[in-house]
Protein backbone atom coordinates (compact mmCIF):
# COMPACT_ATOMS: atom_id res chain seq x y z
CA UNK A 1 0.00 0.00 0.00
CA UNK A 2 3.13 2.59 0.91
CA UNK A 3 4.58 1.64 -2.61
CA UNK A 4 1.35 2.41 -3.75
CA UNK A 5 0.64 5.54 -2.64
CA UNK A 6 4.49 6.91 -3.27
CA UNK A 7 4.81 5.86 -6.82
CA UNK A 8 1.64 5.69 -7.95
CA UNK A 9 0.22 9.27 -8.74
CA UNK A 10 -3.43 10.12 -7.89
CA UNK A 11 -4.33 6.97 -6.42
CA UNK A 12 -7.21 7.25 -4.33
CA UNK A 13 -9.82 5.03 -2.78
CA UNK A 14 -13.59 5.52 -2.35
CA UNK A 15 -16.33 3.37 -0.60
CA UNK A 16 -19.98 4.34 -2.42
CA UNK A 17 -22.00 5.81 -0.22
CA UNK A 18 -25.92 5.62 0.75
CA UNK A 19 -26.99 8.18 -1.48
CA UNK A 20 -24.99 7.46 -4.38
CA UNK A 21 -26.30 5.73 -7.50
CA UNK A 22 -25.73 2.52 -7.47
CA UNK A 23 -26.60 1.23 -10.84
CA UNK A 24 -23.49 3.43 -12.37
CA UNK A 25 -21.18 2.03 -9.42
CA UNK A 26 -22.67 -1.42 -10.05
CA UNK A 27 -21.84 -1.11 -14.13
CA UNK A 28 -18.26 0.02 -13.16
CA UNK A 29 -17.73 -2.67 -10.88
CA UNK A 30 -18.62 -5.16 -13.55
CA UNK A 31 -16.63 -3.37 -16.09
CA UNK A 32 -13.91 -4.24 -14.04
CA UNK A 33 -14.73 -7.71 -13.15
CA UNK A 34 -15.26 -8.98 -17.02
CA UNK A 35 -11.67 -8.07 -17.58
CA UNK A 36 -10.87 -11.69 -15.87
CA UNK A 37 -11.83 -14.29 -18.46
CA UNK A 38 -13.16 -16.75 -15.95
CA UNK A 39 -15.64 -14.19 -14.77
CA UNK A 40 -16.61 -12.78 -17.98
CA UNK A 41 -17.76 -16.22 -19.20
CA UNK A 42 -19.93 -15.97 -15.51
CA UNK A 43 -21.52 -12.49 -16.03
CA UNK A 44 -24.65 -13.24 -18.62
CA UNK A 45 -27.09 -11.26 -18.97
CA UNK A 46 -29.05 -12.51 -15.81
CA UNK A 47 -25.82 -12.41 -13.56
CA UNK A 48 -25.44 -8.61 -13.97
CA UNK A 49 -29.15 -8.51 -13.30
CA UNK A 50 -28.79 -10.43 -10.33
CA UNK A 51 -25.46 -8.28 -9.12
CA UNK A 52 -27.96 -4.76 -9.85
CA UNK A 53 -30.70 -6.25 -7.61
CA UNK A 54 -28.14 -7.72 -5.04
CA UNK A 55 -26.58 -4.62 -4.68
CA UNK A 56 -29.37 -2.38 -4.89
CA UNK A 57 -31.18 -4.05 -1.86
CA UNK A 58 -27.93 -4.14 -0.35
CA UNK A 59 -27.53 -0.09 -0.45
CA UNK A 60 -31.17 -0.11 0.74
CA UNK A 61 -30.48 -2.40 3.58
CA UNK A 62 -27.93 -0.33 5.01
CA UNK A 63 -25.18 -3.34 4.03
CA UNK A 64 -23.65 -2.94 0.74
CA UNK A 65 -19.49 -2.43 1.03
CA UNK A 66 -18.95 -1.26 -2.58
CA UNK A 67 -15.24 0.37 -2.86
CA UNK A 68 -13.12 1.07 -5.86
CA UNK A 69 -9.28 1.79 -6.43
CA UNK A 70 -8.95 4.39 -8.55
CA UNK A 71 -5.46 6.42 -10.48
CA UNK A 72 -6.54 9.68 -11.35
CA UNK A 73 -9.98 9.26 -12.80
CA UNK A 74 -9.44 5.77 -13.95
CA UNK A 75 -11.33 2.84 -12.01
CA UNK A 76 -8.27 -0.08 -11.32
CA UNK A 77 -9.60 -1.98 -9.11
CA UNK A 78 -12.99 -3.19 -7.43
CA UNK A 79 -14.56 -5.14 -4.29
CA UNK A 80 -18.02 -5.83 -4.26
CA UNK A 81 -18.62 -7.05 0.00
CA UNK A 82 -20.80 -6.39 2.67
CA UNK A 83 -20.91 -4.89 5.75
CA UNK A 84 -23.11 -7.33 7.99
CA UNK A 85 -23.32 -8.41 11.60
CA UNK A 86 -20.03 -6.04 12.24
CA UNK A 87 -18.21 -8.09 9.74
CA UNK A 88 -17.07 -7.10 6.18
CA UNK A 89 -17.87 -9.89 4.02
CA UNK A 90 -16.05 -10.20 0.72
CA UNK A 91 -18.12 -11.05 -1.93
CA UNK A 92 -16.44 -10.67 -5.47
CA UNK A 93 -13.57 -8.07 -6.75
CA UNK A 94 -12.42 -6.64 -10.62
CA UNK A 95 -9.08 -5.22 -11.52
CA UNK A 96 -8.36 -3.16 -15.08
CA UNK A 97 -5.65 -5.67 -16.25
CA UNK A 98 -4.17 -2.26 -17.36
CA UNK A 99 -2.41 -1.51 -13.76
CA UNK A 100 -2.06 -5.04 -13.01
CA UNK A 101 2.07 -4.30 -12.41
CA UNK A 102 0.75 -1.73 -9.33
CA UNK A 103 -1.23 -4.41 -7.64
CA UNK A 104 -4.51 -3.08 -7.42
CA UNK A 105 -5.92 -5.77 -5.55
CA UNK A 106 -3.76 -5.86 -2.97
CA UNK A 107 -4.19 -2.48 -2.68
CA UNK A 108 -7.71 -1.99 -2.10
CA UNK A 109 -8.00 -4.99 -0.35
CA UNK A 110 -5.58 -3.61 2.30
CA UNK A 111 -7.81 -0.23 2.25
CA UNK A 112 -10.88 -2.94 3.11
CA UNK A 113 -9.02 -4.28 5.61
CA UNK A 114 -7.99 -1.02 7.23
CA UNK A 115 -11.12 0.54 7.18
CA UNK A 116 -12.76 -1.94 9.11
CA UNK A 117 -10.35 -1.79 11.56
CA UNK A 118 -10.80 1.60 12.08
CA UNK A 119 -14.36 1.03 11.97
CA UNK A 120 -14.29 -2.02 14.86
CA UNK A 121 -15.56 -4.17 12.69
CA UNK A 122 -14.71 -8.09 14.33
CA UNK A 123 -13.95 -9.78 11.17
CA UNK A 124 -12.89 -9.80 7.47
CA UNK A 125 -14.48 -13.08 6.41
CA UNK A 126 -13.28 -13.94 2.82
CA UNK A 127 -16.24 -15.92 2.29
CA UNK A 128 -15.61 -19.50 0.57
CA UNK A 129 -12.97 -20.52 -1.78
CA UNK A 130 -9.31 -21.56 -1.21
CA UNK A 131 -7.52 -18.79 -3.54
CA UNK A 132 -3.71 -17.77 -2.78
CA UNK A 133 -4.51 -14.31 -1.42
CA UNK A 134 -6.69 -15.64 0.97
CA UNK A 135 -4.44 -17.47 3.21
CA UNK A 136 -2.15 -14.97 2.77
CA UNK A 137 -4.02 -12.54 4.32
CA UNK A 138 -4.69 -14.68 7.27
CA UNK A 139 -8.06 -16.75 5.88
CA UNK A 140 -8.35 -20.18 7.25
CA UNK A 141 -10.70 -23.11 6.35
CA UNK A 142 -13.77 -23.35 7.84
CA UNK A 143 -16.54 -26.03 7.15
CA UNK A 144 -18.95 -25.46 5.94
CA UNK A 145 -22.06 -27.79 6.45
CA UNK A 146 -25.93 -28.45 5.25
CA UNK A 147 -28.49 -30.03 7.55
CA UNK A 148 -31.50 -31.52 6.44
CA UNK A 149 -34.08 -32.53 8.78
CA UNK A 150 -37.07 -34.47 7.72
CA UNK A 151 -39.93 -35.45 9.77
CA UNK A 152 -40.43 -39.38 9.96
CA UNK A 153 -43.56 -40.67 8.75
Amino acid sequence: MRRAEQHIPGITWEVVKSGDDIGGAIDKFLTLMAQDPQKAEFLTAEMRTQFHQLAHSAQIAGWLHLSFLKVGDQFAAGYLNFDYANRIWIYNSGMDLTFRNASPGWVLIGQIIRWAAENQRDAVDFLRGDEDYKYRLGGEDRSIVRLTIERGS
